[in-house]
């Protein structure tokens, strides 16, 4: 079963290029890792959405050099806390890995 998550966050303005540079490493690096991953702005506020194709592939990449990298820029320029969430998929025009 596909594992969905989102997180939202703000980031300091003079860090968006840095933090933005990073995000582009850790989209390829979520790929390679068989993880679906993206994120979406308005101006400093960004939503990732992570779809892993289950709970293994999951905690793999959850805890791979990549994601250090990412997380190691990413949260020393964050405003407040990141907010996790888990969703359950309902409906969707695509499946899912293992949906």
């Amino acid at each position: 079963m596909s594992i969905c998550k989102t997180a939202e966050y703000r980031v300091r303005e003079k860090a968006v290029p840095e933090v933005e540079k990073a995000m582009h490493v850790h989209a390829r690096n979520m790929r390679e890792m068989g993880m679906l991953w993206w994120t979406v702005k308005d101006g400093n506020r960004y939503i990732s959405l992570i779809i892993a194709p289950d709970a293994a592939t999951n905690e793999k990449a959850s805890k791979s050099e990549g994601t250090e990298q990412f997380v190691d820029v990413l949260y020393p320029n964050v405003i407040g806390e990141v907010a996790w969430t888990d969703w359950t998929v309902v409906a969707g025009s695509h499946k899912l890995p293992n949906q």
